[in-house]
């Protein structure tokens, strides 16, 4: 179990209020990874308060197959922990779509 925060990379859906106003896509993309491994997500500086839900993706062929994986979420003083799983496939790309939002929504 590797904690992987320092190596993701973090994109935001440039559409503000896509889903609704105050909602906002965060968007982690790790390019290797394996079950259990970790990262964090600070909700704030996304401007964001809450978090409402998490999607992943894993390669389980290099850049073609791809199949949906559900991680688990813990939340605690404003930072998602993002545990890998869902899978048991090791040392591949993923992708996670976050969706959080401001204001308590």
């Amino acid at each position: 179990m590797a904690d992987l925060t320092s190596s993701i990379v973090v994109q935001t859906d440039p559409r503000p209020g896509i889903d609704s106003p105050g909602v906002k896509r965060i968007y982690v993309t790790i390019s290797n990874s394996d079950s259990a491994d970790t990262f964090t997500v600070t909700l704030s500086k996304y401007s964001a308060d809450t978090f409402l839900g998490i999607t992943g993706w894993v390669h389980t062929t290099a850049n073609s197959i791809v199949v949906r994986e559900n991680p688990t979420t813990s939340v605690s003083s404003g930072v998602v922990t993002v545990t890998i799983g869902g899978s048991s496939v090791t040392g591949k790309k993923r992708l996670y779509e976050l969706i959080v939002g401001q204001g308590g929504l």
